[in-house]
């Protein structure tokens, strides 16, 4: 049985290698999958369908590594704000951000705490939506991105 994790934008190998190269001190941790985190879903939560395996333009416009976490803040495009569902426990609407690094004693969830310095021009990046699913769950490196709607 697998499980949805987490419903988002994620980014092909020539955006990775955008967002990588503008962590210039990568911290211990470089996550795998490079993305937006929109909602964490629960079983059979599939929010995203209509608009799954969609492309998305987004701006990035604001970086900050503060030895513990590094990140960049993004805009999504106002068609797609209405998608975006990521609280935080307070239930405070979290900024869209992307991960960058993290060092071994934080977590990627510090990132939303970031202080972004913003840009004086916008990075533009293409992502798709897409689900982080985990295929088996008792083995966490069976995590894999679909792009389709998946039967759970």
């Amino acid at each position: 049985m697998s499980r949805l994790l987490y419903s988002g934008i994620f980014f092909d190998n020539d955006s990775k290698n955008i967002i990588s190269s503008l962590d210039n001190n990568k911290l211990d941790i470089i996550p795998k999958w490079y993305h937006i985190t929109f909602t964490y879903l629960e079983e059979n939560n599939k929010s995203l369908n209509d608009i799954l395996g969609n492309n998305v333009t987004i701006k990035i416009i604001g970086f900050k590594n503060d030895g513990k976490n590094s990140g960049l803040l993004v805009e999504i495009p106002a068609e797609y704000k209405r998608y975006y569902n990521h609280y935080d426990e307070n239930n405070k609407l979290i900024p869209p951000h992307i991960t960058l690094s993290i060092s071994k004693d934080s977590k990627n969830r510090y990132t939303k705490d970031l202080k972004y310095e913003l840009f004086d021009k916008p990075i533009i990046l293409t992502g798709k939506f897409g689900y982080c699913i985990e295929k088996n769950i008792d083995d966490k490196d069976s995590r894999y991105i679909t792009f389709k709607e998946e039967v759970f």
